[in-house]
Order: structure tokens, then C-alpha cells, then sequence
């Protein structure tokens, strides 16, 4: 299978925070964890769905202050309660 990836992924493990910035959300801060991430997408883990196309904010705890903006660009349930998105980071 070809990869649509333009950069490598670094793997990484750690939490995160995020908040969702669709009109349909609340703005409400979740947690999740972190996969791996480049200068144009990450892959992150959660306890929701969250809806393709969504506007996103992530906070890499002490990494930096400054949130990371992105979109959903697709999201599959990993286990019972555990879903997978996959992010396309923008400025």
C-alpha cells in the first residue's frame, strides 16, 4: 500500500489536551495521547469520535504553550471505547 504522506511520521507517546472548534461543539477541553506527528499531520487517540472535517486545537503539555491548529481528516474506532484520528496540521 503507497503511503499519501509527504514527510515521516515521528513516533511519540504522551498526552495531550484538545478542544474542538466546530459550532456543533462546546468547546469543552478533552484528553487524549499522541502517536506520532510531523510539520503537517499527527495521529492522536481518544475517548470520542470526533467528526471529519473538524477544527482542532492540541496542547502538547510542557512542549509548548502555543496550540497546534488542525482537521480531522478521518477517525476509526481502535477498540471499545479507544478512537484513532488522523490530523492534517495547519498554520
Amino acid at each position: 500500500m503507497d503511503s499519501k504522506r509527504k514527510e515521516d511520521r515521528t513516533q511519540t507517546k504522551g498526552g495531550i489536551i484538545y478542544v474542538l472548534s466546530s459550532p456543533d461543539s462546546s468547546d469543552a477541553v478533552q484528553s487524549g495521547l499522541i502517536s506520532n506527528i510531523s510539520d503537517s499531520g499527527a495521529c492522536i487517540y481518544t475517548q470520542e469520535c470526533i467528526n471529519e472535517s473538524t477544527d482542532i486545537r492540541i496542547y502538547l503539555g510542557n512542549v509548548s504553550q502555543t496550540p497546534i491548529n488542525a482537521k480531522v481528516k478521518w477517525c476509526s474506532q481502535a477498540s471499545d471505547d479507544l478512537f484513532r484520528a488522523g490530523l492534517q496540521i495547519y498554520a
